[in-house]
């Protein structure tokens, strides 16, 4: 801000612009060749995070990192040092990563500098130099969260249109769940189960083995009665009557995850085996 007050914007961007990017890389070369072991002990809880994304994104962690200061900028130049990122890699996304928030810095100084009265400090440059400097960190995390995804969908070809908007595949605990938000907020949803509808959890999995538990549960109940006083003969166990019991409390949760009530949510039910084919279409 000063540097703009002295020697006007454009000036004071370039100079101000290769002194910083000159200076954080100083400071990452002093790190890796010279501090290493002090930043280590003194910073190192906080190199897991730098090193696991450098790892994943690369050089485009680095310039997150200048555009949003989730840390400070003279403790990335240091942690920065410690990584395997390339000298000539920090400096160039350095000069590019820090330039928006340095050229907006220097606009709110070439505005303050014009400042002659107390009244030039309400003037609509001024403040609007003063809300650029707040707003910009919000600006800059919509813009790289915007590149993130492109980067992240830039390996798969989008379709010219869509025939939905979500399909589950299994009629489980999780496709009956995300296909019933998605019926719920209006999306077009297909749901595909190639067996009984529930999946494991209904038909052979937490409800009838909790059906199970439940009469063991009764059964060691009384053999235990006598402890409360309660005589009781002994217990006999009809298997037949058990399962029984079981397929009735399976009966009993069907009609909530039936085809039926899914399709009257505006759901589409299909009973198939999907299989993938070229070009990532489904069938």
């Amino acid at each position: 801000m000063l540097g703009a007050a002295l020697f006007g914007f454009w000036w004071a961007l370039l100079l101000v612009s290769f002194a910083s990017s000159i200076g954080a890389t100083l400071a990452f070369l002093v790190s890796r060749f010279l501090l290493k072991d002090w930043v280590q002990g003194k910073f190192g809880n906080k190199l897991t995070t730098i090193n696991q994304g450098v790892e994943k994104d690369g050089p485009f962690y680095l310039l997150t990192l200048r555009l949003i200061p989730v840390f400070p900028f003279f403790l990335i130049n240091l942690l920065m040092g410690l990584t395997p990122i390339r000298t000539a890699v920090f400096y160039i996304v350095s000069q590019i990563g820090m330039l928006p928030g340095t050229a907006v810095y220097i606009n709110a100084g070439t505005q303050l500098a014009q400042i002659d009265s107390l009244s030039g400090i309400v003037s609509p440059g001024v403040l609007l130099s003063l809300v650029l400097l707040g707003i910009f960190p919000i600006i800059a995390k919509v813009v790289m969260n915007f590149l993130q995804k492109r980067r992240v969908y830039s390996k798969w070809q989008k379709p010219v249109k869509f025939d939905r908007n979500l399909i589950a595949i299994g009629a489980g605990a999780g496709g009956l769940v995300t296909t019933y938000i998605g019926a719920a907020v209006k999306a077009k949803v297909t749901l595909i189960e190639k067996h009984k509808m529930g999946g494991d959890c209904l038909n052979t999995g937490c409800v009838p083995s909790k059906a199970l538990i439940r009469a063991g549960h009764a059964m060691h109940e009384i053999k235990r009665s006598q402890e409360f006083g309660v005589s009781a003969g002994e217990p006999s166990v009809d298997f037949k009557q058990v399962m029984g019991r079981v397929h009735k409390v399976i009966a009993g949760i069907e009609p909530h995850d039936s085809v039926e009530r899914y399709t009257k949510l505006g759901v589409e039910c299909i009973q198939a085996k999907p299989r993938s084919f070229p070009r990532g279409k489904w069938k």
